[in-house]
C-alpha cells in the first residue's frame, strides 16, 4: 500500500530533467487529489497533450512505463 502523498513528495516547479519518480509523485498527487490536472499543467508548465501521455502509460504500467526509452514501447 502506498503512503499518501503530500506537497513535500512533489518534484520543484522548476524541474528540468523528469525521472520516472517525479513523473509518478505527479500522477500520484492528481489521483489523490491534492493537485488538478490544471495546477499541474501550470505549476509545471506543460502541455495537456504531455500529461495525458504520462496518464496513459500510468495507467498501461505504472512507473515502469514513465521510463524515458530510446525507442517507444512496442504499445504506443
Amino acid at each position: 500500500m502506498r503512503s499518501a502523498v503530500t506537497k513535500a513528495d512533489l518534484p520543484s516547479p522548476d524541474t528540468k530533467r523528469w525521472t520516472a519518480r517525479h513523473k509518478a509523485a505527479v500522477l500520484r498527487a492528481i489521483e489523490a487529489g491534492l493537485l488538478t490536472r490544471e495546477q499541474v499543467m501550470l505549476r509545471y508548465s506543460m502541455s495537456s497533450e504531455e500529461l495525458v501521455e504520462w496518464e496513459r502509460r500510468w495507467a498501461y504500467d505504472g512507473a515502469r512505463a514513465l521510463k524515458v526509452t530510446r525507442r517507444p514501447p512496442s504499445w504506443v
